[in-house]
This record gives structure tokens, sequence and C-alpha cells, in this order.
């Protein structure tokens, strides 16, 4: 919400404002993304850098669209290469595809990928219980997943990732919420000046009644 880079939001803005001579708006404009890409991202960036949970796994509920299951057991340690292939051009891993037998919500001769990480501790749960029948795969998806929950360690990213960075820095648990606020106020901000945007673009397409 703060880096509007390449979305040509920033002229329309810049062309309604009314300043005394161009340049000192073109200053402003300048200032723009520098605090936006500058100062917010790369403090971000450098939180999770120097926080270390880039490329560590927490527990998290897993993202269907995030996720893949795969024959065998494969593990890190040993199959790092094979998964680097995998993921980069698909390579000796095989999706699979048929009944999936689950006991007490652990599944049974497969492993699941998430977030481009071998899960661990994975449980499946219908509800608030865990699961325990068949459930049917296709090329390595779940197929009508409605209800059911896949939970475990794996590899985060996008804003849950940086919650738990700031969790780790010198807030403790409430970092999580400076995120969130962030967030919220991006948002807000954003949403009031694209609909003074649409605003714009509608009087200059239809004239100043509409």
């Amino acid at each position: 919400f703060s880096n509007e880079a390449g979305q040509g939001s920033a002229p329309i803005a810049h062309a309604a404002a009314k300043a005394e001579h161009p340049v000192s708006e073109g200053m402003v404009a300048i200032l723009e993304p520098f605090i936006d890409t500058i100062v917010i991202c790369s403090i971000t960036g450098l939180t999770l850098l120097s926080s270390g949970v880039w490329n560590e796994k927490h527990v998290n509920d897993f993202s269907f669209s995030d996720m893949l299951l795969v024959e065998g057991e494969l593990n890190e340690e040993t199959d790092a290469s094979v998964l680097f292939d995998y993921f980069n051009s698909n390579g000796d891993i095989n999706e699979f595809s048929g009944d999936l037998v689950v006991t007490d919500g652990i599944p049974r001769g497969i492993t699941v990928l998430h977030a481009r990480s071998i899960a661990e501790e994975v449980t499946i749960s219908n509800g608030e219980t865990l699961f325990t029948g068949v459930l049917t795969v296709d090329n390595g998806r779940l197929q009508n997943p409605s209800g059911y929950s896949f939970r475990g360690k794996s590899l985060v990213h996008s804003a849950p990732l940086t919650a738990i960075a700031f969790n780790k820095g010198l807030f403790g648990d409430y970092g999580q919420y400076i995120v969130a606020i962030g967030l919220l106020l991006f948002a807000f901000s954003t949403a009031i000046s694209w609909s003074y945007y649409g605003g714009r673009s509608v009087t200059y397409l239809f004239g100043v009644e509409y």
C-alpha cells in the first residue's frame, strides 16, 4: 500500500496540487518515493534479514494456493538438490494423485510442500477435530478442500512474515500490531487517494455536472 511504483498515480496528484512553482512540487514528488521505497521498504527488508525469520520455519495455517502434495517422504538435507531443480524447472519429483490416507490428522506416504519448503509436523483437521479418512488429490492439489485445514511448520512470506519479524524485535509480542496498524493506515490513505483520482477521472470524461 505504501509503494505505488509503476501505477501512474503520482502524476494525477501532483498535477492537481496548487504550488507557487512547478519545481517545488517536483521536490515533493522526489521525496515521495524516497520515503516509500528507501525508508519504509528498506527498514522492512532489514528487519526481515536481521531477525533471521526469513529462512526459518514457523507454525502456520497453510494456504491451498501455496501448497502442493508430492509422492514420497522428502528430506531437505538429503533431497536439497532435487528440491532446487523441482522449484526451478519441475525436476524429478512426482506430484501426488489418488486417495490420500489420513490417520488422526497425519497424512501417510507423501510430502507437503508449502511456500517453497518442505512442511514439517503437518496435521489435517476437519473443523476443530483431527481428520481421519481418505482425501482425493489430483496433480498435487486437494480436491474439494472446503472444511479442511492443513497446519504445520513451513516457510512464511508476505505480511505474516513481517509480523513474525517484528515480534522478535524490540517490541516483542506487540510487534505484530505495528504491521497491522501500518497496513490499516496505508490502506485507508490509499482508499482516500484513489477515490479522489476516480472522481477527477469521471469529471474529465463526463464533465463537472457528474
